[in-house]
Formats: C-alpha cells, structure tokens, sequence
C-alpha cells in the first residue's frame, strides 16, 4: 500500500468540477527540518547523509514522482511532487537518524501550504538570518542536481521555477532598502557587537575559500579589519591565501576566526584551539558558519565559540511583503491550476471521441449497411453529441480558473502542516 502522511483533511478540498469527474490538488508536497524545527546536531547529521539520502529517496520514488533536496546551513528540505513514498521515505530516514532525545516529527506541508513555503524559504523569509541572498543560489543548485541526476519532473520543474521568480519579487518588497544581507555580514555584525561595536584595526582570520568565506573578506575590509584567508585551495575571487598549515598560529595572532569550509566533519580540533589559544591575554572570538560545523564543539579554555544558530534573528512584521506572498502564491497555483485543468479536459475529450466511436460501431453493428457515407454521418453524429454534453463542463472549468474560484487558488494559507516545531513555523 502506498505510505501516507498525516495532513489536515479539511484542507484537502476539491473544486466543484469533482462532480463531472475532474478533481485538482497541486501535487506538491514538502518536508524536512530547519533552525526552527530541529537541533543543530540533527541537521548536521542529515547533512552529512545527504547524498546517500538522496539516493535512498530516488530509490523510493515511484514513476511519475519526482522531487529535489535542498541543503543550506539552517535546513534540509525534500520538495516532491507525485506519489507520498518520497516524502514519507525521508520522514522515515530523519526520525532513524535523529539524535538521543529529539522528539519533533520532521515538518509536513502539501498542496499550496508546501508552495507557499517554498516561496518563503528563496524570499529569505525562513532563514535564520532574514533576506539572506545565498538562499537564491542554494535553491538553484538543488534545483540544478535534481535535474542532472533524474530527479526532477516537468511538473517540478515548473512548480520551482515558479517559486524561485516568485521569492525574489517578494523579497525585494520585504526588504526594500537593497542592503545586502547574508550569513557572512550577519557573521561580521555579531564579530563587530562582541569588540564593542567596531572591527576597526581587529586582526581577524578566514579559514575556507568558498562563497561565505568571499562575503566574509568582502565586509571585513569593509570594516577596516585585517583580514588573513586561510584555506586548503585557492579559489577565484580570494586573494592572498595562506595554507591551511598557517592556521593555529594566524587563529594565535587574531581577534577574531571565522571558519567557513564545505568539510563534513570537523577541521578544527581541540588540539588545533589549544594551539591558538596558548599565552593569549584575551579570550579568541571564534565563529563556526558551516553545517556540518567544522570546529570540534567541545571547543577548548580561552577560545569562544558561536556556530551558525547565534545569528539568529526573527524579520520584523511586514505586512507588504505578507501581501505580496499572497498574490504571488495565488497566481502560482492558478497558473498550474489552468494547465491541470486544460490537460485534463484534454483527456476528457479525447476519452469522449473514444466512447462515441464504439457507441457508433455497436450502434451501426445492428443496423442494415449504410455505406461509408452512412457510417461517417453516424461517427460524426455521436461525436457531436458527446462534445456537446462535455461543453458545458468544460466552459465551467474554464470559467472557474480564470476567475480564481478553484479552491486551490484561495486557500494558500490553508494550515495543511503535520509535525511538530520547536518554534513557530
């Protein structure tokens, strides 16, 4: 029997076209935890499991079903559209790999609730540091691998693409002052609260190469800080990089750290910070970014460390942007609503001629020969007849999407969500 996931019945609702045999619920469906679902620690270890999880879902998926996984620093989501095996395979692998004492089921949306977060989530509406614009790129990429690895569908395809125009209009409104916000200046604003207010002149260190490392060197020039990059590789748009031997005496001789690698485990050991926090006068201020985080999180004396969840902020209210989400989510599901229901009326008439073709052959079966003309008229007329009785129906599906009636396009803030939060979602 195909898995099911508890949702809310009363949401499941089905427009008045149920009554001529077309029924429309936007096949989407998402699941997965965040910064405001689940612990640090559980999230790094999905994060860690990601590609094989990736493939135990691809595994799972039935034909038609299609989905993509995306991994940021605060959350790893499932969006599939099709069958319930995708999603209810990853609940399954999230609740076996959770960790000693987590007890919140992974989050659970379908139909416009699941769109409707996934326009939130690229607007930089869910993140833990609100309007950050990586977000934008992580979808794409996800996006990217689903596609090269067989994952996606055309109907995913849309339904992302969709989101994806969609969140970034809305975060324009949400956050119109242009300033641009990331994990790397939310790093350097909380860097900057921990000196007193100011980085002027701070000797601080870059450990990682990669698009947080970049932010991070960008706005701590911008600060006046001195800024030393540590990291493995060189890589363009970093200057300057020093091996990643150098860093335990630059992390010695710094203010600050910021470490920032794409490593699935830690590269910063106890051993490593005790190294650098030898003969120090103060405390080194040292800043972990990544998920999986890279510095061990027992830190070590006279080292103190954040990791990604001290950035944390909640946006202001913004009751624009709020309404902005609505239209745009409702024009979505019209969209898709419109190309559901041409293509059903598609095979709806195309089951029509079939039906009026052996009505004709079973009606002519009993009559005297007619002839080839004969029998044609026939054909024609029962044709006709079945087209006619189908017109109504169709003019009324036509007419329903057009002016927003179906219940899918006025329901996008339906509370279809199973699962529990830490927090509100």
């Amino acid at each position: 029997a195909e898995p099911r996931l508890r949702g809310t019945p009363n949401c499941r609702r089905r427009s008045r076209g149920v009554a001529w045999g077309m029924s429309l619920e936007l096949p989407l469906a998402q699941v997965g935890l965040s910064h405001r679902t689940a612990s640090l620690a559980w999230r790094e270890v999905l994060a860690r499991e990601a590609d094989a999880l990736g493939a135990d879902l691809a595994a799972a998926a039935r034909p038609g079903d299609g989905f993509l996984l995306l991994l940021t620093c605060n959350r790893i989501e499932c969006y599939a559209v099709g069958s319930d095996a995708v999603p209810a395979r990853f609940a399954e692998r999230a609740r076996v790999l959770a960790p000693a004492g987590e007890a919140v089921l992974p989050l659970v949306r379908r139909g416009p609730a699941a769109l409707r977060h996934l326009v939130r989530v690229t607007a930089g509406l869910e993140s833990l540091v609100p309007g950050e614009r990586e977000v934008v790129g992580q979808v794409r990429a996800a996006w990217r691998r689903a596609r090269e690895r067989g994952w996606a569908t055309g109907e995913l395809d849309r339904l992302v693409a969709g989101a994806l125009a969609a969140g970034q209009r809305v975060r324009a409104a949400a956050f119109p002052s242009g300033a641009a916000r990331s994990v790397a200046t939310a790093a350097v604003a909380r860097a900057r609260r921990e000196r007193g207010g100011s980085l002027a002149g701070a000797r601080c260190v870059v450990a990682g190469a990669g698009t947080v490392a970049r932010g991070l060197v960008e706005a701590l020039r911008g600060e006046g800080a001195q800024v030393v990059v540590v990291a493995r590789r060189a890589r363009r748009g970093v200057a300057a990089v020093e091996p990643w031997s150098a860093l335990a005496p630059a992390l010695a001789g710094a203010d600050v750290g910021f470490v920032a690698t794409g490593a699935s485990r830690p590269t910063v050991d106890r051993a490593l910070l005790a190294e650098a926090a030898a003969g120090r006068a103060a405390p080194l201020l040292l800043l972990d970014l990544a998920v999986p985080r890279n510095v061990d999180p027992a830190g070590a004396a006279g080292v103190r460390l954040l990791d990604v969840e001290a950035l944390a902020s909640r946006p202001d209210a913004m009751p624009r942007a709020d309404g902005l989400l609505d239209d745009e989510v409702a024009a979505l599901v019209r969209a898709w609503a419109a190309r559901a229901v041409t293509r059903r009326l598609g095979h709806l008439h195309a089951e029509g001629d079939q039906l009026a073709a052996s009505a004709a052959t079973a009606l002519l079966a009993g009559l005297p020969p007619l002839g080839p003309e004969g029998e044609r008229r026939v054909h024609d007329a029962l044709r006709q007849a079945v087209r006619r009785a189908l017109f109504p129906a169709s003019r009324e599906a036509r007419s329903l999407v057009q002016a927003g009636m179906l219940p899918l396009a006025t329901c996008e803030r339906c509370p279809e969500v199973s699962g529990g939060t830490r927090g509100a979602a």
